[in-house]
C-alpha cells in the first residue's frame, strides 16, 4: 500500500531551531546537528544520531492521553 505523505521543516534560527509542517501537524525542533528535542501535539521527542551516517535513536519524553492531558 502507497502512502502520500507531506512534509516541510523551516528554519527559524538555522542549525538550531526548526518549524515542522505535516500533513497530521505542527511541531518544533530544537538542537544542534546529532541531538534534538522536538515538541509537537502528541508531545515531547527526544533523538540523538551520529551526524553523517544515518544512524540514530529516538525516545518519546511524554505522551498526552486522548483529551490532550498529560
Amino acid at each position: 500500500m502507497a502512502y502520500l505523505r507531506f512534509w516541510q521543516r523551516i528554519p527559524i534560527i538555522p542549525g538550531f531551531l526548526y518549524l515542522n509542517i505535516s500533513k497530521t501537524g505542527i511541531s518544533f525542533s530544537f538542537g544542534p546537528r546529532g541531538a534534538k528535542l522536538t515538541v509537537g501535539k502528541d508531545g515531547a521527542r527526544g533523538t540523538l544520531g551520529l551526524p553523517g551516517t544515518g544512524l540514530s535513536v529516538s525516545k518519546k519524553l511524554s505522551k498526552k492521553n486522548k483529551n490532550g492531558k498529560k
